[in-house]
């Protein structure tokens, strides 16, 4: 099992990315790269930046 994680600005940009030549090319090869595929859509709700530091 894997996971693909992409991250867009938008909902335009996912909607695009989704409807996209990559996307097309895997979805003609399910069930020769990989068994019945499912999408989820996730809302990043919060997020922790890294912590910088000074003299590192």
């Amino acid at each position: 099992m894997f996971g693909i994680f992409d991250a867009f600005p938008d909902d335009d940009g996912r909607r695009t990315h989704l409807s996209g030549e990559v996307a097309e090319a895997l979805g003609a090869n399910t069930g020769v790269l990989f068994e019945e595929p499912t999408i989820e859509q996730l809302d990043v709700v919060a997020e922790k930046q890294p912590v910088q530091r000074s003299g590192t």
